[in-house]
């Protein structure tokens, strides 16, 4: 199970960056064309990659506003995140590892989650594991991402967040995010907060 876990992290960083970049490549070249490069003007591929890692952690983070000082909102978003995860009983209630969740919150958000947070007296849980409690959820995306990089090493982020909710039409917001340089973390770094702004 263990390895599932971080099957699913890698694929979580790996996949949408590469699509990403791909998907920039098709919208400036959609048909072939030679490249021409200049040797005073040398090809940063440095910024490219950063910005396809900032997209990756944009669309993976499904916590807003105050919800960064509720355990259980970052638990149950994460849930959502790791639903390819989860195991059902007999009835269809579904379960989902408590390691794989917490640490994907420590690795995402760079925080440690008492487990307790994620627990319900209503729906009990076989030990080391949360019951996901069954409600609809939003499809979340961003564009128009600009970011600028900070003195101390965090990134200050501006984006346009989609949220495709399941029983309405999209709706688009603007979200200023702060990401935080962790060499700990897979994602390299963490989200510490993320303001949805208008």
């Amino acid at each position: 199970m263990l390895k599932q876990f971080f099957v699913l992290l890698i694929s979580l960083i790996f996949i949408p960056l590469s699509s990403t970049m791909h998907m920039s490549a098709d919208s400036i070249a959609p048909e072939y064309v030679e490249p021409v490069v200049h040797e005073s003007e040398p090809v940063d591929t440095e910024s490219g990659v950063l910005a396809a890692r900032i997209e990756n952690l944009l669309n993976l983070n499904r916590v807003f506003d105050n919800g960064f000082e509720n355990p259980r909102e970052i638990i149950e978003e994460v849930e959502i995140q790791l639903l390819g995860l989860a195991v059902s009983d007999e009835f269809g209630q579904q379960y989902i590892n408590q390691e794989y969740v917490l640490s994907f919150i420590k690795q995402l958000y760079g925080i440690d989650v008492e487990p307790k947070a994620g627990l319900y007296d209503f729906l009990p849980a076989p030990d080391g594991y949360f019951a996901i409690p069954a409600k609809g959820y939003s499809l979340i995306s961003h564009r128009d991402i600009e970011y600028t990089i900070l003195p101390n090493g965090d990134i200050n982020v501006n984006s346009v967040m989609t949220i495709d909710a399941h029983d309405s039409e999209p709706v688009d917001v603007k979200v200023k995010t702060l990401l935080r340089p962790n060499s700990d973390s897979v994602f390299g770094y963490n989200i510490i907060s993320s303001d949805i702004i208008e």
